[in-house]
């Protein structure tokens, strides 16, 4: 049976696309009409006008949205990788499941099963590309009334492991104030004083001495040494 006359419904499937019904056909520049189809991805939810033809031979399999979508979803920092990211950090093999998976942190079934719901949220709710998506409360998992769209500095203080000081009476993380005083590159030494017990506001501001003192300690000591050894001798 040729294409002309060959009938499809609302539900057939092929590989990941289902069919949602068949929409004006498409005149190549050649002349020859083409019969189109719009399509349910199953793989993300999206929807996608495809030709017949292609679908029924089975020559493609989702939206696009494996090997790139066409809309740039796909893309290295794209909103369909976010959305790929949440749910395979919320799987039992994921590498760091002792972050996500063994605390019960999960994804809504909303999110879950249709990329498409989870992309309309985003776009409401201030995604751009170069943010990152961060759960407010981090005992709680990936939905819409805990989640939000924030720098990733914003993403790296709302962290578990995040190293909050009382500074001038705030309660603030160390790095947001080593990057105010231009002191990040002192990040180690300020924290070993904050591990060895100094009050907070003191070691922050208390100036950094430059040298090696173990160095120039040791070589004081060698000097000291020798002279005591030369003076055993006289």
């Amino acid at each position: 049976m040729g294409l002309k006359k060959l009938i499809i419904n609302p539900g057939d499937k092929f590989n990941k696309l289902e069919v949602v019904c068949e929409v004006e056909s498409k005149r190549l520049p050649c002349g020859q009409p083409n019969r189109m189809v719009l399509c349910r991805c199953n793989e993300c939810g999206g929807l996608t006008t495809v030709r017949l033809l292609h679908l029924v031979r089975f020559r493609l399999k989702t939206c696009g949205c494996i090997k790139g979508d066409k809309s740039g979803d796909s893309g290295k920092r794209g909103l369909y990788r976010v959305w790929t990211g949440i749910r395979n950090r919320c799987k039992s093999n994921y590498f760091e499941h002792h972050l996500y998976y063994d605390k019960g942190i999960t994804v809504c079934k909303e999110w879950q099963k249709s990329y498409l719901r989870f992309k309309m949220w985003a776009l409401d709710n201030g995604y751009q590309k170069g943010l990152q998506i961060d759960r407010e409360d981090n005992s709680q998992g990936y939905y819409p009334a805990n989640c939000r769209f924030v720098t990733s500095i914003v993403n790296a203080n709302n962290k578990d492991t995040t190293y909050f000081i009382i500074y001038k009476g705030i309660k603030r993380p160390l790095m947001d104030v080593l990057r105010e005083a231009d002191k990040v590159d002192k990040y180690a030494t300020i924290k070993g004083r904050l591990d060895r017990g100094m009050e907070h506001n003191k070691a922050i501001d208390t100036e950094i001495r430059k040298g090696n003192y173990s160095r120039t300690n040791f070589k004081n000591n060698k000097e000291l040494s020798k002279v005591n050894t030369l003076a055993g001798r006289k």
